[in-house]
């Protein structure tokens, strides 16, 4: 097995016959959404208690890419965004910001699989040692429900995994199947005509900073305060520029009500941001807006679209209720919810 850096993950062409391998492809790692995570960073709300990963930090201040490809004898098996984030004060290793994932060919045999694991996870223990880095934080997807040999290799050495929950849509029925799976007063909403109101999918070929700059303003007016630095929405932009998102925008008698972003794969679409007009609000726009997002995943040629974090109300009792209130909306759309697993190398005392 031969373990070789990347420094460029859109231009290194073995990595991109191991993306084109995986059959998962989250939305999340593609290269312009890596980009999008290193300027803006999400709180983990679902791991209250690892405060190390959960709490508000800034934007690093530099990410050292040390991006991995394991290579077998038919060609890559697996690998990695890596970089070394460099915090104020502290380093840890990360996908520019975001959780590490493996990337694999899962038609590779079994022991090459375990063999790409176990070099990329000497090579983490190597780099946390040479920055002093903090634990490093991987997630899991669950692909075909079994874990990763990346994290079976973390958790043999010492590491531990906490689970948590994601809402997901499985768009390979038919929409009418997947209509019908709505809670009823979903399918409600989006059957009773809205006069005057018009949905429009803008892509690469026809995106602006018009656009953006209507999603900022959105923004403002609903939370009164920016929450995004205007590198976070340029990066946005970035994505939707080269195809690896799209914005769903709502008008209201030509006026702009609702504005939502997705990443998107060629095989995985994540419901990444989205805001409505604050007049409006309430009034099914984000039924309507999450609907035509589907659709359009569906055209792609996606097969799961992620609305986000399903937050149980037993095993976050102390989070504020809007959290459970967004995650009942969600359930609306799907009844697919779907298990992760974040895992934390050696070093992290298991809750």
């Amino acid at each position: 097995m031969i373990l070789t850096e990347i420094e460029d993950l859109d231009a290194d062409r073995e990595w991109q016959r191991l993306w084109q391998a995986d059959d998962h492809q989250h939305a999340n790692y593609t290269v312009t959404s890596l980009a999008a995570g290193a300027a803006h960073y999400t709180r983990l709300y679902y791991l209250p208690d690892e405060h190390d990963v959960s709490q508000y930090r800034p934007s690093a201040e530099e990410f050292i890419p040390h991006h991995l490809l394991a290579t077998g004898p038919e060609g890559p098996v697996a690998g990695l965004a890596l970089t070394v984030e460099v915090l104020p004060g502290r380093r840890r290793l990360s996908a520019f910001g975001r959780p590490l994932m493996l990337v694999e060919d899962r038609t590779a045999p079994a022991r090459l699989r375990r063999q790409a694991a176990a070099a990329i996870h000497t090579r983490l223990q190597e780099l946390t040692e040479r920055h002093g880095a903090e634990r490093y934080h991987a997630r899991d997807y669950l692909v075909g429900g079994e874990i990763s040999p990346l994290t079976e290799v973390m958790l043999r050495h010492g590491g531990v995994s906490h689970h948590h929950f994601t809402q997901t849509v499985d768009l390979r029925p038919p929409a009418e199947e997947r209509f019908a799976e709505l809670r009823k007063n979903f399918r409600k909403i989006l059957r009773r005509p809205r006069d005057g109101f018009d949905l429009d999918v803008v892509t690469g070929r026809d995106v602006t900073s018009a656009h953006l700059d209507t999603f900022v303003r959105l923004h403002l007016d609903f939370y009164g305060k920016t929450l995004r630095t205007r590198a976070s929405w340029d990066a946005i932009l970035a994505s939707v520029r080269a195809d690896e998102g799209f914005m769903v925008v709502g008008r209201q008698d030509g006026r702009t009500v609702s504005m939502a972003y997705f990443a998107v794969s060629e095989r995985y679409c994540l419901y990444a941001s989205g805001v409505n007009d604050t007049a409006d609000y309430g009034s099914g726009l984000s039924h309507r807006v999450l609907w035509r997002a589907m659709e359009h995943a569906r055209a792609l040629g996606c097969v799961r679209f992620e609305l986000g974090e399903q937050l149980y109300l037993g095993m976050y009792p102390d989070l504020p209720e809007k959290f459970r209130a967004i995650g009942h909306f969600k359930a609306g759309f799907s009844n697919t919810t779907a298990v992760r697993l974040d895992v934390f190398s050696a070093g992290v005392e298991a809750r």
